[in-house]
């Protein structure tokens, strides 16, 4: 018997093999890239995936979508009490702001997994934010709003209420910024390679526009978090970027800069 998450896992596996053309080499709605990817799976992996290649199900994309503006659900409000809500709820309705078509068609047949499964909808955030980012900058502040809500949220909660689920969201959100900053630092370098000369380097509007997005969060509030998530050495990095930028602000976050490096040092010891 077939349950709903299988289900939703199959018909995904169906519509992504069909938009890739992920078939054997020389059948005719296979593509080369989709070719390739067929030839990487093992064979017990091929032999699961191909009765899907002749479903007769479709999931409906993007093709039928309403205008629809990013909501006003922010953690922590009535409809959006808990992580998971908010999270299903706003990453559902960046999927409908998506613009790129092929982007559109593979992330919103995500959709039925991500109003169940609170780790998948984890894992494909970072990709969808990506793609957000990079297609305009129409909807930066909002989602800057939605981010920035979780954060002040998580400042705000006693240490002793859910001390786990909170620590465990916090480190779910820095994994989000992290593969962020290190999609812009590949990217930054794969544009920088080849170029000679001083001349002052110009990104891409797509690297633009994701850099833009990570200067709006503060660096105090993710320095914060990294020592409550006990990442020490990403908390000395962030208070050190925000001191250098804000340096008459170094009394008030001497005694936090001192207390990370301290942290940092007994790492290294051991």
């Amino acid at each position: 018997m077939f349950t709903p998450q299988s289900q939703n896992s199959s018909l995904l596996s169906s519509e992504v093999t069909r938009l890739y053309g992920i078939r054997e080499s020389g059948s005719g709605e296979a593509t080369p890239i989709g070719s390739q990817a067929w030839e990487k799976l093992s064979y017990h992996l091929q032999e699961m995936i191909y009765p899907l290649l002749t479903s007769k199900y479709m999931l409906s994309t993007g093709n039928n979508r309403s205008s629809v503006t990013l909501p006003s659900l922010i953690f922590g409000s009535d409809k959006a009490k808990t992580f998971q809500q908010w999270l299903t709820s706003w990453e559902c309705s960046l999927v409908d702001l998506l613009q790129g078509e092929r982007a559109s068609q593979v992330f919103s047949a995500c959709k039925p997994i991500l109003r169940r499964d609170t780790t998948t909808a984890i894992y494909l955030l970072p990709s969808i934010l990506i793609c957000m980012l990079c297609e305009t900058s129409d909807h930066h502040h909002q989602i800057t709003t939605q981010v920035l809500s979780v954060m002040n949220q998580l400042q705000e909660k006693d240490k002793d209420e859910a001390a786990l689920s909170i620590i465990s969201i916090e480190i779910k959100q820095l994994a989000v910024l992290d593969y962020l900053s290190k999609w812009a630092q590949k990217k930054r370098q794969a544009e920088s390679q080849g170029k000679k000369g001083r001349a002052a380097f110009i990104p891409s509007t797509q690297l633009h526009q994701v850099m833009s997005f990570l200067e709006k969060i503060p660096a105090d509030i993710l320095a914060h978090i990294s020592y409550k998530s006990h990442a020490y050495s990403p908390a000395l990095m962030h208070i050190e970027a925000y001191i250098k930028d804000n340096p008459l602000q170094v009394k008030e976050h001497l005694c936090f800069l001192q207390v990370s490096e301290c942290f940092v040092l007994k790492s290294i010891e051991r």
